[in-house]
């Protein structure tokens, strides 16, 4: 049997490295998000007033933010396959 020269997407390994790489996203992610939105604040008092937006782009901007990484990722894994 030859060896498939294709990256496994299964298995322990695969997984673990997955979580890996989206918790160091995640942890780039929210120090960029905080640093954007602590300057923003800075210019716009109104997002200290109104607590929700501010809470809702904390935890929304990273997540969006890595979703966006994830499609860049396939979109340039594809690319170099073709």
């Amino acid at each position: 049997m030859g060896h498939d020269h294709q990256t496994r997407r299964d298995g322990v390994w695969f997984l673990l490295r997955t979580c890996v790489i989206c918790c160091a996203l995640l942890v780039f992610n929210s120090a960029f998000v905080v640093a954007f939105v602590e300057g923003l604040a800075q210019q716009y008092p109104v997002l200290d007033q109104v607590g929700f937006i501010r809470q809702l782009v904390l935890i929304g901007g990273p997540l969006f933010l890595l979703g966006v990484e994830w499609f860049l990722y396939d979109q340039l894994a594809q690319r170099i396959r073709s």
